[in-house]
């Protein structure tokens, strides 16, 4: 490809066009432009300098009075100094550039060709890009009846502007039971906006009550606390009362909604704070496997994370909970 047609690089490019306010006949490498070219940037974004760099060389360089620099230009290597553009901030800046080109390989004899080229460039910085929408979960859940913090999981960045609007659309009913949509739209100061979509799944009531059976999580202690044994580490102490309750609630509510979110979205932690329960580092664990307090254990060995939580050098106290089948432990300090 001819790298003259190059220059519309810039046009094509979604980070940066550029516009010559000058003759469209090119120059060659000694000369300046009698009038400055004007190049609009994106704020923030030094990367796009690469390209700013092989657009200038482009529609600077005489190939007519050169040709050969066709294909042999080295624009990884070709160096483009400016004397005070600052990307940090949007507006119209008018600056001195110095651009040297290296060549891939030597070039025949030509006393007239210079390497260097030394001109003016109108840079104009504008806010070209989008905020940045992310969300901790995919999923919003929500129980029956409960209240919506659309905003619970969110946040938005921008590349320039600190504060940015954010809108959002729901045909969520919490009255009713079922899978709804959520649409958020953020805007900044330049209305560039980004949208994001996900899923609000409306779960029945969340439990409330636990009718706790001492024999069950006695059992799961024991079993833990000989393996813990096995490896030369002191036992868990059984949580209080209120403890073992919450953990009861979080294993009734995990068998519905097998997830360490509860159903209406909040983290597994405020069980804890419900029953009053004095806490630091806690962490949660939850199985499903087999009938038995051996089988439960079994798979949370098995599994890396939940085996470390199990055999936890700095954690002393265990709550645990069962119900219809779903064992929860929450392991954590006093």
């Amino acid at each position: 490809m001819n790298l003259k047609k190059l220059s519309l690089l810039l046009i094509q490019s979604c980070l940066l066009f550029m516009v010559c306010t000058a003759s469209s006949e090119p120059v060659h490498a000694s000369e300046k432009r009698n009038a400055p070219m004007r190049i609009v940037v994106s704020v923030n974004d030094l990367s796009q300098m690469t390209t700013v760099k092989e657009a200038l060389i482009n529609s600077l360089v005489d190939y007519n009075a050169y040709p050969e620099l066709v294909d042999n230009i080295n624009y990884e290597a070709s160096e483009l100094k400016t004397a005070s553009l600052d990307l940090t901030q949007t507006g119209k800046q008018r600056t001195a550039i110095y651009l040297r080109i290296k060549t891939n390989k030597a070039l025949s004899e030509n006393t007239l060709y210079k390497n260097t080229i030394t001109t003016t460039v109108d840079f104009e910085v504008k806010d070209l890009q989008a905020p940045v929408i992310t969300s901790e979960v995919n999923t919003l859940r929500r129980s029956i009846n409960s209240e919506l913090d659309p905003y619970q999981h969110l946040s938005v960045t921008d590349n320039f502007d600190k504060e940015v609007q954010i809108q959002y659309e729901t045909d969520i009913d919490l009255q009713t039971a079922g899978e709804y949509t959520i649409t958020y739209t953020a805007t900044d100061k330049a209305e560039n906006s980004s949208v994001l979509s996900m899923p609000i799944i409306v779960a029945p009531q969340r439990y409330t009550h636990y009718e706790k059976d001492q024999n069950y999580a006695n059992e799961m202690l024991n079993l833990i606390n000989e393996y813990r044994a096995s490896y030369g580490l002191e036992p868990y102490r059984m949580a209080p009362y209120n403890a073992q309750m919450a953990a009861g609630v979080r294993a009734c509510e995990a068998r519905s909604y097998l997830s360490h979110e509860r159903p209406d979205g909040r983290h597994y932690k405020t069980a804890f704070n419900e029953y009053g329960v004095q806490y630091s580092s806690p962490y949660e664990i939850l199985t499903f496997a087999g009938t038995t307090a051996a089988d439960g254990l079994a798979w949370w060995k098995q599994s890396s994370s939940h085996n470390a939580y199990i055999l936890s050098k700095t954690s002393t106290v265990i709550s645990i909970g069962y119900c219809d089948g779903l064992w929860a432990a929450i392991i954590y300090n006093d």
